[in-house]
């Protein structure tokens, strides 16, 4: 999801021998559709010197139906103008894990690949993130790849980077909503830094906490001094991140409950259970024993 991905040309084939056949999809047939919908989602990885470009036109020229050539030939071009990043490729030939070697999320996708071709590239190139069909279509938690819909099991004993999960639904938000009352919590408060350190400079981060006078007393209102100083941290470090960026501006909730925490962009809704679950190290925090399964929950908002 807004990857970059080094896509072997052979794509076109495999859309082409996998092209629905009637109105009942064939089990192939339904996975080079499910491709498509992860490929549009992304960005194909091409090299300045046009090699790519030339290595598409020549399976296009081969497509079973040669009245659809000109059909693939638009799609692709269509593809390639307004889905496609350029790296400096200085090869004599293309070769798809020196593409995905340039680029920014260093993966690599091939049709024809199996997992035996995975495990021999990832011994050469093991910065490299390869996948087949099955693994496009159904990345794993600890993948780099993103799709979405998409849920993540957070299981106790486990560890886990919270920028490898979200970052590729934060990549070029133009607005970040983040939803929880107690992010001033001291882990939480670690976490909320990765997550906006995460977006673009230019984006607008809006946070939704409890208010600092709720935070800071309980029920009978008096003071709990470990929350006047986990607020205090909260501010300062908030100020300080508003020196690199202009736009982080607070909301607050003025009653104290637990309600379900967010992460909305205008793309995206993020459900979590909240942003204390993983310490510093990426672990599920001790006093969560009890609960061994957490989930991470993705959405698009159009499918809402």
């Amino acid at each position: 999801m807004n990857q970059q991905i080094a896509i072997s040309p052979s794509i076109v084939k495999y859309i082409d021998d996998n092209q629905p056949s009637g109105l009942k999809l064939r089990a192939e047939e339904e996975e080079a559709q499910n491709i498509i919908k992860v490929i549009e989602d992304n960005y194909f990885v091409i090299d300045s010197s046009g090699f790519y470009i030339t290595e598409i036109d020549s399976y296009i020229k081969s497509v079973r139906f040669p009245g659809q050539i000109k059909e693939f030939r638009d799609l692709f071009e269509q593809w390639l103008m307004t889905m496609s990043v350029n790296v400096n490729y200085n090869g004599n030939e293309l070769d798809i894990t020196k593409l995905a070697e340039l680029s920014q999320d260093k993966i690599a996708f091939d049709p024809r690949w199996t997992i035996e071709d995975i495990k021999n590239n990832g011994e050469s190139y093991p910065e490299i993130e390869y996948h087949i069909c099955q693994s496009l279509l159904e990345p794993k938690i600890y993948d780099r790849l993103k799709n979405a819909p998409c849920e993540y099991e957070i299981k106790y004993g486990n560890s886990y980077d919270l920028r490898l999960i979200l970052e590729p639904f934060l990549r070029n938000a133009k607005i970040v909503k983040i939803y929880d009352m107690y992010m001033m919590n001291d882990r939480a408060r670690i976490n909320l830094e990765k997550i906006i350190n995460l977006t673009n400079k230019d984006a607008i981060i809006i946070l939704y906490p409890l208010s600092e006078d709720k935070y800071i007393t309980d029920k009978d209102g008096n003071i709990l001094h470990k929350n006047v100083n986990r607020y205090k941290a909260f501010k300062k470090m908030i100020n300080k991140m508003r020196e690199r960026r202009h736009h982080i501006n607070i909301e607050n909730f003025e009653v104290k409950n637990h309600k379900d925490r967010f992460i909305y962009t205008n793309k995206f809704r993020i459900r979590f259970p909240c942003l204390d679950l993983l310490n510093r190290n990426g672990s599920v925090h001790l006093d969560d024993e009890g609960k061994p399964v957490h989930i991470i929950e993705v959405k698009e908002l159009k499918n809402l």
